[in-house]
């Protein structure tokens, strides 16, 4: 009978000792919890003692992997040395050769991270110099220092594929030749086309100031490599915000001449407000007798007239 119900009950009952068991070992248990939890269970005292020793061992036994896995994790990590990594270990009971285990098991780790984070320092100062290198292989592509096919090779000697070397050209490119910016000084034919620039910019105020005639600007133009037909332009315009020249004499008619006086007789005349003449006939007639013109000659004195409107109009 009592065989009967022990057979029956075995599943409840082993299945009791095991979360008991697991309890004690995970410190969750009292020693006399785990007593009273065997003996719920139905257990003769001879397999009380059993499960009892079991339980004592497996709770030394996880309580001293938790620690010699945490010891060796700070070695690994440099915290500790391996004196006290053994120091530590030993204490826990540990044997001596279980202690060499851990003790080169850790070494063995330690050494492969520190490879593995050699050769990942390694790789980030390979990829920040080949960066920099495209970088500057980019700056002398725009300032002209190099061309596209000598660029594609330079960036696969970095590394890098034809196809990304292709792209990155084409984006450097893309931005135009190196101009003056803040902190950064023109470089390259960056630099040339604003010298260029500026000298044009000179001799162009030089002539509108007409202290350079075209042929000299046209030749300064021409030597720091503008095209003819550029040169002209930028001088045209110049000589067109300068204004007529001025001519010096008589309006154009030489010094002191036949003709001279009189345009300087007009302009006396005409600066004096014609206070000093009487009727315009005495004008007319001063200029006919110092050009030499007959006084009565109807079809000279029209010529005459249409010419000084032209003057004047001017």
């Amino acid at each position: 009978m009592v065989a009967a119900e022990l057979k029956t009950t075995a599943p409840g009952r082993g299945r009791l000792v095991s979360v008991v068991l697991e309890a004690y070992k995970k410190g969750r248990f009292t020693d006399a919890e785990l007593d009273a939890g065997l003996e719920g269970a139905g257990l003769s005292a001879a397999h009380r003692g059993y499960y009892r020793r079991v339980a004592e061992l497996e709770r030394r036994g996880d309580r001293m992997e938790l620690i010699a896995t945490e010891v060796v994790t700070q070695y690994r990590n440099d915290v500790v040395g391996e004196a006290a990594l053994k120091q530590q270990l030993t204490a826990l009971g540990f044997t001596e050769d279980e202690i060499t285990i851990r003790v080169t098991a850790a070494d063995l780790t330690k050494g492969a991270k520190q490879v593995q984070d050699e050769v990942k320092a390694t790789e980030a100062e390979i990829r920040a110099l080949k960066s920099k290198g495209l970088t500057l292989a980019s700056r002398q592509l725009r300032a002209g220092f190099l061309d596209r096919s000598t660029f594609v090779r330079v960036a696969g000697g970095m590394g890098y594929t034809r196809q990304f070397a292709e792209t990155a050209a084409d984006a450097a490119l893309l931005q135009g030749k190196i101009k003056t910016k803040a902190g950064e000084p023109a470089i390259g034919t960056g630099a040339l086309e604003e010298t260029t620039a500026k000298i044009a910019e000179l001799v162009a105020a030089e002539v509108a100031a007409k202290r350079m005639g075209r042929l000299a600007a046209v030749v300064s133009l021409r030597s720091v490599g503008l095209p003819h037909d550029l040169a002209s332009t930028l001088i045209d315009v110049a000589e067109a915000l300068a204004g007529p020249d001025h001519r010096p004499g008589d309006y154009g008619l030489p010094a002191g001449g036949a003709g001279g006086g009189a345009f300087g007789l007009i302009a006396q005349a005409v600066a004096g407000g014609l206070g000093g003449v009487q009727s315009v006939s005495d004008i007319v007639g001063t200029i006919l007798a110092s050009l030499g013109l007959p006084g009565r000659d109807r079809a000279a004195l029209s010529r005459l007239i249409r010419d000084l409107q032209d003057l004047f109009g001017r």
